[in-house]
């Protein structure tokens, strides 16, 4: 069973990827060298002997295996390969406390604040949070919509938090970096190609003493070394491997819909964590529903 990765493992996670991706970017370059050799020579060929001569790209790199001529733009991943992710440009830094985000989406996406958010959730006319207004999300992906229920009363630090943060656009165009198949996926907090997580503020856990019992799709928040959450670094459980989880882990949302993405995820993680697929956050949306 997958143990959860520290922060120590997540930038050892950071540097094996960024080799990999180097790796890769000096075998593609082999490549487009062997291409535009064979290209050469066949020119070569034909000029001299009049006739079409067909050149094995193979041949002059040892491979035997004959090299069709369509080139793709981007190789095929296959299983174990890491794949090579794309992670967006930092955002907007906050210089001072932000007011909630608007509503129609029209905040600017922001990656760096300077603490806390206020308080956006729905509240009573006596200023408290009103349990009785629960929030749909529905995040769109590279590999279709994944959609939970947030329940406000048991978690409104982490949802709050959640939904300030997705206001602002903090995990648009963000890659899943870390994927363990049947344990859980993270997003988040990499746009620069670090694994770290932290939005400015962290969370104590609102996780009951004995832990929570996650299912398949349920959200959740990463936990810190110190035990605290990390808004910004958002988990996904995908099997029983995220009970392994440590029990401060405060899962705030229940899948309603996008089972297709857990399968692209489960397809897209390594034992190790390291991808071998890209799924990218499009975008969030959310909406307040009341409390059943």
């Amino acid at each position: 069973m997958a143990r959860p990765l520290s922060a120590r493992q997540r930038q050892q996670a950071r540097d094996q990827r960024q080799q990999s991706s180097a790796q890769s970017a000096a075998h593609k370059a082999t490549r487009r060298r062997q291409i535009i050799a064979g290209v050469v020579v066949a020119g070569l060929l034909v000029s001299s002997g009049g006739a079409v001569i067909a050149v094995a790209l193979g041949s002059l790199s040892g491979d035997p295996t004959p090299v069709t001529s369509s080139v793709p733009t981007r190789p095929t991943v296959t299983a174990g390969t890491p794949a090579e992710l794309s992670f967006p440009p930092a955002g907007a830094t906050a210089t001072g406390p932000l007011p909630c985000p608007l509503p129609d989406g029209g905040s600017p996406r922001t990656t760096s604040f300077t603490g806390p958010p206020p308080q956006c959730l729905a509240t009573t006319p006596s200023g408290e949070v009103d349990t009785s207004v629960n929030y749909q999300v529905t995040m769109t992906t590279s590999a279709g919509d994944l959609t939970w229920l947030l329940t406000t009363a048991s978690a409104p630090d982490a949802i709050n938090s959640f939904l300030f943060l997705a206001g602002y656009g903090y995990w648009d165009g963000a890659p899943f970096d870390l994927i363990t198949p049947l344990s859980w996926a993270e997003v988040g907090g990499a746009f620069t190609g670090d694994t770290g997580g932290g939005a400015g503020w962290e969370l104590a856990p609102e996780a009951p003493e004995g832990g929570m019992i996650s299912t398949p799709g349920m959200l959740a928040m990463a936990v810190e070394d110190n035990g605290q959450a990390l808004p910004g670094r958002l988990q996904i459980a995908l099997g029983e491997g995220a009970t392994s989880l440590p029990l401060p882990t405060t899962f705030f949302g229940v899948l309603l819909d996008g089972s297709d993405v857990l399968r692209a995820l489960q397809q897209a993680g390594s034992p190790g964590g390291i991808p071998t697929g890209e799924v990218t956050v499009d975008r969030i949306r959310t909406e307040a529903v009341p409390a059943n």
